[in-house]
C-alpha cells in the first residue's frame, strides 16, 4: 500500500510538468513501479489461466489510483502492451451498458458503414497538424463511410450538438482543456465556444458507437477533482451513448494527430471475417498503432492514447 501511495504521488506531481523533458523520466519510473506493484502479477495470473496473448483486459480504477496509466506498465523487456490489449471503463456498469447496447449485427459484412462526423479547428486554434489530420478524415470516405466535416466557423456549439444525433461516429480535432472542476473540462470549438463535460452528458445519443477525441487532456481527470469518480471528457462521451472512445491522458503532441488517425482508421476498416461490430475493433486498432509508435517516439507520446469502453 505504501508503494501504491508513493507511485500515485510521484505521478500526480509529474503531471504538473507534462510539457517538460523531466516528465518522460518520471513517467518511466511510474510505469516500472506499476508493473512491479500490480500489473506483472495480473499478467502472470492471466497466463496461468490460459488467457492467450493479444486478448483484451479492462481496467476499472478507483480512488487515488484512478488517474494512473496502467496500460503503459512495464520495464526492461517486460511490457503489458507486448501481451495484452488494454481498455478502461469509468465503472463496471458503464462497461456492461456499453456491451449490452451493442448492435444486433454480429459480422462486419452485415453491418452498415458508419456515418462519421468530423469536428475540427484547422486555422484559428494554432494547430499546424489539424489541416493534415482533417485531410486524413476526408479521405476516409474512400473506404466507404459517409463523412461530414464541420471545420472552423461551421463547428459552433449549436452545430455540433445538432449534428451529433445523426452520426454514429465522431472525430474531434481541436484543443481540449481539463479544469479543476471536472464538470467544466471541455473541447474548444469555433470562437472559443466550449463543449463541456456537462453538455456532453446531457446529450441522448442512442445510436452512437465510436468517438475519437484527438485533443489534449480528453481522458485526463483533474488532480483536484473527485478521485472516487472517473470524470473526464472521454468518460462523458461514453455516458452520452458512445460505446467506444479513444482519448488522451495529457497534452497531445500536435504532429501525432494525422499519423495516428491514418494508421488507426486503416485498422478499423481492415476487412476481417466475424470481427463483430466495427466500433468494437477500436481497442485492438489503437493497440496496434501504439505498438508501432513505441518503436519510433518517446514514451509519453504513445502512452498518452487510451481506449475506453466496449
Amino acid at each position: 500500500f505504501a508503494m501504491a501511495l508513493q507511485t500515485s504521488k510521484l505521478y500526480h506531481d509529474a503531471r504538473d510538468n507534462t510539457s517538460s523533458e523531466k516528465f518522460g523520466s518520471i513517467l518511466a519510473l511510474v510505469l516500472q513501479q506499476l508493473w512491479v506493484l500490480a500489473v506483472s502479477k495480473i499478467v502472470r495470473k492471466l497466463a496461468e489461466s490460459g488467457v492467450s496473448k493479444g486478448s483484451r483486459i479492462w481496467w476499472c480504477p478507483t480512488s487515488f489510483l484512478s488517474l494512473l496509466p496502467f496500460h503503459g506498465a512495464g520495464c526492461g523487456q517486460e511490457w503489458l502492451i507486448d501481451s495484452y490489449i488494454s481498455s478502461y471503463t469509468p465503472t463496471l456498469k458503464a462497461l456492461i451498458d456499453a456491451r449490452d447496447s451493442l448492435t444486433l449485427h454480429t459480422t462486419e459484412s452485415s453491418e452498415p458503414l458508419p456515418n462519421v462526423l468530423v469536428v475540427a479547428q484547422t486555422v484559428s486554434a494554432g494547430l499546424p497538424s489539424a489541416g493534415p489530420e482533417l485531410n486524413v478524415m476526408r479521405n476516409l470516405g474512400n473506404l466507404g463511410p459517409i463523412v461530414e466535416l464541420l471545420d472552423e466557423e461551421e463547428a459552433t456549439l449549436d452545430a455540433v450538438v445538432e449534428h451529433l444525433p445523426s452520426h454514429n461516429w465522431v472525430h474531434f480535432i481541436c484543443h481540449g482543456m481539463v479544469a479543476p472542476n471536472p464538470f467544466d473540462s471541455s473541447l474548444i470549438l469555433f470562437g472559443g465556444a466550449t463543449l463541456a463535460f456537462n453538455d456532453i452528458v446531457k446529450l441522448f445519443l442512442p445510436n452512437a458507437q465510436f468517438a475519437f477525441l484527438a485533443a489534449c487532456h480528453t481522458a485526463e481527470q483533474s488532480l483536484v477533482g473527485l478521485h472516487d469518480e472517473v470524470l473526464h471528457l472521454a468518460g462523458a462521451m461514453q455516458s452520452s451513448g458512445f460505446r467506444s472512445v479513444v482519448g488522451t491522458m495529457w497534452q497531445m503532441e500536435d504532429k501525432d494527430g494525422p499519423k495516428v488517425a491514418e494508421k488507426f482508421y486503416e485498422e478499423m476498416f481492415r476487412e476481417e471475417e466475424n470481427a463483430g461490430p466495427r466500433h468494437t475493433k477500436a481497442a485492438r486498432a489503437l493497440w496496434k498503432v501504439t505498438r508501432q509508435m513505441r518503436r519510433k517516439v518517446s514514451l509519453d507520446r504513445w502512452v498518452n492514447f487510451v481506449h475506453i469502453g466496449a
